[in-house]
Formats: C-alpha cells, sequence, structure tokens
C-alpha cells in the first residue's frame, strides 16, 4: 500500500511500517502545504493513505470523495516517535481496510480502534 506521513510526524515513523511504500510530506517537498492542499497532492500523486496525528475536522473534508484514506493518530502525548511506537500495531492492522474519503482512528492497542 502507498502511504504517506504526514508533516506533523516524525520522519523516521516511515521505518516502522514494514510491508507498504512509505514515504513523507517532508521528504515530497511538501511542508508548506495545509491539510486541504495535501490531500489533494497526496491523490494526484497516487497515494492510498495518508497518516496524520492532526486532530482537526479539515483532513476529513479534505479527504472526503477521494481516492485516499485518512488514518488519524488520537490519544498520543506527542508527536515524538518515542511516544507513536505504542500506534504502530494498530496502524498497521487498519491499514489494509482503510477506506478511501474515510477517517480511521487510531487508539493505543488495547483502547480499541
Amino acid at each position: 500500500m502507498r502511504v504517506l506521513v504526514d508533516n506533523c510526524l516524525p520522519v523516521d515513523l516511515r521505518h516502522h511500517l514494514r510491508g507498504h511504500d512509505v514515504e513523507t510530506a517532508a521528504y515530497k517537498g511538501w511542508g508548506a502545504l495545509e491539510n486541504g492542499e495535501l490531500v489533494a497532492a497526496a491523490v494526484e500523486a497516487g497515494f492510498e493513505v495518508l497518516i496524520t496525528i492532526d486532530q482537526g475536522t479539515d483532513m476529513a473534508r479534505a479527504a472526503r470523495g477521494r481516492r485516499i484514506a485518512v488514518i488519524q493518530i488520537s490519544g498520543a502525548r506527542s508527536n515524538r516517535l518515542e511516544d507513536l511506537l505504542a500506534y504502530v500495531p494498530a496502524i498497521l492492522d487498519v491499514l489494509p481496510r482503510a477506506r478511501p474519503g474515510a477517517v480511521t482512528r487510531v487508539k493505543v492497542s488495547g483502547e480499541g480502534h
């Protein structure tokens, strides 16, 4: 699956999403893009999933009706890699089931998703 990691997440998160083609918005040069622009660029570039920690509704609105799913990390203490590693199993679990145009929220294992 082709996955884009949002600017608000550490770039090294990509190394923990094994089995998928993962790039970061920073690597693509999309650091200045706002949520709607980022979603549009990701769709145009052929990404299937965007992973973010952004809790706003802009990302959900931007993804609605588009060929990209959004996975939203919910409840993290921070956006530091050390705090996000606990979310990796849940992210990997929902990736194959993420639906285009929809937001799937993930929580730390044991809290549901």
